[in-house]
Parts: structure tokens; sequence; C-alpha cells
């Protein structure tokens, strides 16, 4: 009896430090009335094809066309919340899945870019490999189109990853950082997200998230401060500025709704100034890259 005791005092302090309790338990209480309220917008936006919920944002002016988001979708990035992407299309973005695996650029007229969390270290060769890709992701997002990486996509974003056996694969280099492997479980659980710059998608708010991943990379940024429920242990992360937002943790866009207005904000500035120069020259030139236009 004393080691079960033992066994469930330590499941309550996992429980404890890793799970929003209190919150969790309001949202429980929140549905039926949440699911009320969507079924009643379903049916008034049903009965009108233009609601303002198809709206978006061009630098903080509503206009009629939607932002194209290119999202990373296939078997190496397969994590990221379907309310994460629910709110970005009430706020108006149009939502388009491409392949870092298997497509050779990103979607036509993409004016932000969407790498989710997933698996992309047990594809490292295939992602190596697909050339066109990384070369198209890389200078989209020197260009300026504004851009989100959570986790795997962080990951993918670095110079180099390696793999379990340390066999080391070249990736999108934007950021000049290396991946590798540890032995257990980095900075496990969740975090709250504050102290970012004024101009990031984040701004002066605070937002949730979770980390869950093995790996590591030299460079995890420091321009955001990181909280630990209950611990209250710090630390820094994430590289962030106006058109960026590249870090390990998964953030939950219904805990501050404002980072995805503001992502897309960004999104709406970018198409308005420079998608149509952008479309008349060429980003690169390099050898056996095919070029990417937006």
């Amino acid at each position: 009896m004393t080691e079960v005791n033992k066994t469930l005092a330590a499941a309550a302090q996992v429980c404890e430090e890793c799970i929003f309790i209190d919150d969790l338990m309001a949202l429980a209480k929140k549905t039926a009335a949440c699911n009320n309220t969507m079924q009643k917008a379903n049916t008034k936006n049903q009965g009108s094809s233009n609601s303002d919920s198809r709206k978006i944002f061009h630098g903080g002016s509503q206009g009629q066309h939607r932002i194209r988001i290119a999202v990373a979708e296939d078997e190496a990035f397969c994590f990221l919340y379907e309310e994460n992407k629910n709110i970005l299309k009430q706020f108006g973005a149009e939502l388009v899945s491409f392949s870092p695996l298997h497509d050779e650029n990103l979607p036509e007229n993409t004016a932000g870019i969407y790498l989710c969390g997933g698996y992309p270290e047990l594809y490292l060769k295939q992602l190596s490999e697909n050339k066109t890709m990384l070369v198209s992701i890389r200078n989209a997002i020197q260009m300026g189109v504004p851009s989100i990486a959570e986790c795997g996509g962080f990951l993918y974003l670095q110079e180099s990853v390696a793999d379990g056996d340390g066999n080391i694969y070249p990736l999108c280099g934007v950021l000049k950082g290396h991946g590798e492997k540890k032995k257990n479980l980095v900075r496990f659980g969740y975090v709250t997200l504050q102290d970012a710059p004024e101009n990031s998608f984040l701004g002066t708010g605070r937002i949730r998230g979770h980390e869950f991943h093995y790996y590591d990379v030299t460079d995890n940024g420091n321009d955001v401060t990181a909280i630990k429920p209950v611990s209250g242990k710090t630390w820094s992360c994430i590289h962030a500025a106006e058109d960026h937002w590249w870090g390990f943790p998964h953030l939950y866009y219904p805990n501050h709704p404002e980072f995805a207005k503001r992502f897309l904000n960004a999104a709406g500035l970018y198409c308005k100034d420079n998608i149509t120069k952008a479309a008349k020259q060429p980003l690169v030139n390099e050898k056996n890259a095919k070029i990417f236009r937006v």
C-alpha cells in the first residue's frame, strides 16, 4: 500500500506541474455554452457568403481578400492544434497545406509560412535531399515572408541536424544552428511565454504552450521569457521579431488570439508591399534549384 501511495503522490505532482487544472475545469464548464455559440455562429455564416469572419487584416485594417498561409503538413510535420487553424481561418486566413518532404516549392502567392511540429528527425535524409524546397523556404523567409516555426518546424530551420546515429544532414539554414538528440526529454511540460519584443506576434501579451522533444539546438533564441507553472522556473528562448516567431514551444492560440491576428497582419503587410514586386523577379539562381516565385 505504501508503494501505491508513493506512486499516486508522484503522479499528482506531475499533474500539478504539467497540467493547468484550474483552466481545465473552467474549460469544461464552458463547453456547453461554447458549443451553443458556435452552432449559432455557423448558422449565421451559412446564410451569408460575405460574413465578417471571412475578412482579414491588412496591417490593421480589414479587407475582402484572404491571406494565403502555407502550412506544413505531411509525415514529418503532423502536430498542429486544430484550434490554431480554426482561429487563423476565423481571422480570414486561407490555409494551404504543403509538404516539405514531397513538394518542390511553397504554394504560389504564399504570404505567410507555418512550420508546425512533428517528427522531422525521422525523415532527415529525405528533407535534406529536397533541395528546391529548402531553397524555397529559405529565400521566402529572407525576403521577409512572415513565418512561425514550432518544435519540429524550428528544427527544420537549422543549418544542420544529426540523426540518432550521428549522421549530419544540412537543412534550411535560416538559423546558423545545429540540432542533435539528447538522452532525455528537453524542457518537457507546459510553459507560459511573455516579455517578447513589442513588435513581435506576441507583443506585450502572454501565451501558453508546451514542449515535448528529445532534440535540442545550439541556439534556442533569447527574445522571450518562458515560465514553468508551479515551480516558477524561467529561461530565455524563441527567435522573435516583427516577421517571425521560431522556437520549440507549441503555442495554443485560443489562450491569446491576438498572436494569430498579429501574424496575419504581418502577412497582410507583406502581401500588400511585396507580392507584386516579388512576382516579377526570381529569388534564386542556384544550380539544380527550381526558381521560387511568390
